[in-house]
């Protein structure tokens, strides 16, 4: 899949989880935070098809974008230039002063890194096990990187309550 959808995500009043705000406009965001979800892998055939999606999608918000969460459930497998574009988009978004997060596959993830044998710890170290997790950690509520419960309720996304 040359192009995958990047779909930005957003709580849904009375539905559990996530879902893409194309199909529900008028729902909740967080002011400053930016889920994101791209529905394949970050190789080198779409890779900069996703580095233009996430620029596209930053520039749509309304509010400025502190934080990007990528969520990596979706993807599949990750070479060394989607981690070169993960890196680089990293570094453009700190200029920015936006900060790039991941978001599940946290074991999968750290595989690919060691596959490519790529050394940085600086991804790795914002890699939640979860979309929740990120959430909560932005809300302050949890310390990054722990699992303490199930994902199973919507409105503990927490995206209903705001900054």
């Amino acid at each position: 899949m040359t192009r995958p959808a990047c779909e930005e995500l957003v709580n849904v009043s009375g539905r559990p989880g996530l879902y893409n705000r194309l199909f529900f406009p008028e729902a909740t965001t967080i002011d400053g935070l930016l889920l994101l979800r791209f529905g394949g892998p970050l190789v080198f055939f779409n890779a900069s098809h996703f580095r233009s999606e996430l620029q596209r999608a930053i520039a749509r918000q309304k509010a400025p974008v502190e934080r990007v969460v990528r969520d990596l459930i979706p993807m599949t497998s990750l070479d060394i230039t989607g981690i070169d574009t993960l890196e680089r988009l990293d570094a453009e978004l700190a200029a920015q002063n936006i900060t790039l997060t991941l978001a599940g596959r946290q074991i999968e993830f750290e595989r690919w890194l060691e596959a490519t044998g790529h050394p940085d710890q600086s991804i790795r170290q914002r890699v939640y096990p979860t979309m929740r997790q990120a959430i909560r950690q932005w809300h302050g509520r949890d310390e990054m990187g722990t699992a303490d419960e199930p994902e199973a309720d919507g409105d503990s996304q927490g995206l209903s309550d705001g900054k």
